[in-house]
């Protein structure tokens, strides 16, 4: 009595497990390259900006420039009014005395301005909306940590933060300073800052980097989805070809018992078989429900 297994339906199954460990592989190492290649990216997109602003900047200052040279002539302008004014009431007093008239008038206005300025700048400083911040980080401490925080907690936090982050200052500007003597003892020369055509052409060809990527990433995915329904299907149809080779396996015990001769001889075998059987489509049957 002989029996055949349909070997299609477990080659299909391994084959698909090693295109899943395949698929997700390349996934993996496509994930990493964009970890890597993204904040470049994004640093390198930031130096774009500041070099865009640099330029914009000195159009504006030239615009501005000429705003100056306006108000040069305007200035211009109020003296002579001014020395004409002076010559005007020259006819009634001292040229001396009409000109000392005019300077206490523009002192008495420009102290005044200058201390109302002043005044409303202080009041301004620090340029930030510290309530504001100070309420967000208070809001977000209650959140985490409920009653525990507390506006004296968190202004202690604050100053120590502050006290760190200077900290951590001087000691970059000393880090700084010494590699920069260690390159000027070395005779090196100050790296150079990329330019702004550098960059452009740095991030161009980076972005066709990334979308290659994405769209190797896609094909990936689309792998892996494939890899694994092939997986499920052969999976699906090993129960029914193990259940053909039980029929069959089954049919050859039938044509077997016909023969009293032979059932006498191995009926401990068949027995064993046929409880084998019985186990081994129980277990892929639960196996498939799940």
């Amino acid at each position: 009595m002989t029996t055949t297994t349909n070997p299609k339906a477990p080659k299909r199954f391994f084959a698909g497990i090693s295109g899943i460990k395949s698929g997700v592989a390349n996934i993996i190492d496509a994930g990493k390259t964009f970890k890597t290649l993204g904040p470049s990216q994004v640093k390198d997109e930031i130096q774009i900006a500041k070099h865009e602003l640099k330029t914009k900047g000195i159009a504006v200052g030239k615009g501005a420039a000429f705003f100056g040279v306006a108000a040069v002539f305007g200035l211009f302008l109020i003296i002579a009014l001014v020395a004409a004014a002076i010559l005007g009431l020259g006819t009634v007093m001292p040229y001396w005395a009409s000109a000392l008239v005019f300077a206490l008038i523009f002192l008495i206005v420009l102290a005044i301005c200058a201390l109302v300025g002043l005044k409303k700048v202080k009041a301004q400083l620090p340029f930030k909306p510290e309530s504001a911040i100070f309420g967000l980080l208070f809001d977000l401490g209650v959140l985490k940590e409920g009653t525990a925080m507390s506006a004296e907690r968190l202004k202690k936090e604050q100053a120590e933060r502050a006290e760190q982050k200077a900290k951590e200052a001087e000691e970059a500007a000393e880090r700084a300073r010494q590699e920069a003597e260690e390159r000027k003892a070395r005779g090196e020369e100050e790296p150079k800052p990329p330019t702004f055509e550098e960059l452009k052409q740095r991030t161009a060809e980076r972005r066709q980097h990334l979308a290659a990527l994405r769209d190797d990433l896609q094909s990936y995915t689309g792998d892996v989805q494939n890899n694994t329904q092939q997986a499920l299907d052969a999976l699906k149809a090993v129960p029914s070809e193990v259940a053909a080779g039980a029929a069959a396996t089954g049919r050859g015990l039938a044509e077997n018992v016909r023969k009293p001769e032979v059932l006498q001889a191995r009926w401990k075998s068949f027995a064993a078989l046929g409880a084998s059987i019985a186990t081994v489509l129980h277990f892929l049957n639960r196996l498939v429900r799940r």
